[in-house]
């Protein structure tokens, strides 16, 4: 194993490097119960491309709504010290735990679809749901990772 600049390691096969899963503590948990507490700001231990510190927060969304007559938009509070958003990805998990759910998430044969939309300056996190009735998905959560 040889050392990454992040901190973390790495295992080297061949000429292929495979790097540790970050949501490998997250495993067989909660995410209540792991590191990374819903809404708490957590700063990664990690660096973007510019040398500024990346920062990870987790939103809970709730259950979902029902957009299948309507789109339903719905906006959530984020830290009005995020400089730039690098990336956000969910899962919602459904009622009966048959399916789970990116977010983003598109049916382009259905016109189904969960949008994340984010305005900086203080403009929070806007999220569209248009054409199915969400609302079997009983727990949402958002990761959200970001400079300041």
């Amino acid at each position: 194993m040889r050392r990454l600049k992040t901190g973390r390691t790495a295992n080297t096969v061949g000429n292929e490097q495979r790097v540790p899963n970050v949501l490998r503590g997250l495993q067989n948990k909660s995410i209540s119960e792991a590191t990374y507490k819903q809404g708490q700001e957590k700063e990664t231990g990690e660096t973007w491309i510019t040398g500024a510190p990346i920062f990870r927060q987790v939103l809970s969304l709730g259950t979902l709504p029902d957009a299948s007559t309507a789109q339903v938009i719905k906006y959530y509070s984020v830290p009005t010290s995020v400089g730039r958003m690098l990336s956000m990805t969910g899962m919602a998990y459904r009622n009966d735990g048959y399916v789970h759910l990116p977010i983003p998430y598109v049916d382009d044969m259905a016109g189904n679809y969960i949008q994340p939309t984010f305005y900086p300056n203080g403009g929070g996190l806007r999220i569209q749901y248009v054409g199915f009735d969400y609302s079997i998905y009983s727990e949402a959560h958002v990761v959200l990772r970001y400079i300041k």
